[in-house]
């Protein structure tokens, strides 16, 4: 099921991906932040053998690119972490639907609610779709991701509680300031490599 819903999103993000903005200076912006999150998800700790954490940064590459370019540039990562021995191939649709997919789908809807809800703030775009948006995000994998393992049956559910969640939690501020500090940044120096951010609605007043 987890490789089926991989496709219609794959091919879904392939059919509606803007590739007319793909320039050269656009190509080297998305390779370069590929490999960036490569080298974040190799840093990862674990706690027990199978349970691990890390900063996804898929709230990062979504307002970046938007969706259809950061899920592909997510299953970039993914391919690449997983060739080099730190994942595996039966489990790569679980991944991706989970560290990749569900992030771009929390960080899109809340960009969308700020768009159709709040003020057109650069600091709301700042704090409300780049930090709060990383920092659920990452409270969302950490559930499901708990939640899954108890539902496979390779730890008690206690055990995940006691000796995972809380560990997977932790790591929200981090993803959080991650987050808020690159959009911070690029947004300051390199506006035009952001896709979902416009000068003219952001900064015209």
């Amino acid at each position: 099921m987890a490789w089926c819903v991989c496709v219609v999103l794959l091919s879904a993000a392939l059919w509606r991906a803007p590739w007319y903005k793909l320039d050269s200076e656009a190509l080297h912006v998305f390779l370069g932040a590929v490999v960036c999150l490569m080298v974040l998800w190799s840093l990862r700790a674990g706690v027990q053998p199978g349970l691990s954490f890390h900063l996804i940064g898929a709230t990062a590459a979504c307002l970046l690119f938007d969706w259809a370019f950061a899920l592909l540039a997510m299953s970039l990562v993914l391919a690449g972490v997983t060739l080099s021995g730190q994942g595996d191939w039966p489990g790569f649709a679980v991944n991706l639907l989970l560290m990749a997919a569900l992030p771009i789908a929390i960080t899109r809807g809340l960009l969308t609610f700020a768009w159709r809800r709040l003020p057109d703030n650069f600091f709301i775009y700042v704090f409300v779709n780049a930090y709060l948006a990383a920092a659920l995000s990452n409270i969302a994998v950490g559930l499901l991701a708990t939640g899954l393992h108890a539902a496979a049956g390779s730890y008690p559910l206690g055990r995940l509680l006691e000796g995972f969640l809380p560990f997977f939690l932790l790591t929200a501020l981090p993803e959080a300031v991650f987050s808020g500090v690159v959009m911070t940044g690029v947004v300051a120096y390199r506006p035009r490599w952001v896709a979902t951010f416009d000068d003219s609605r952001y900064l015209r007043r």
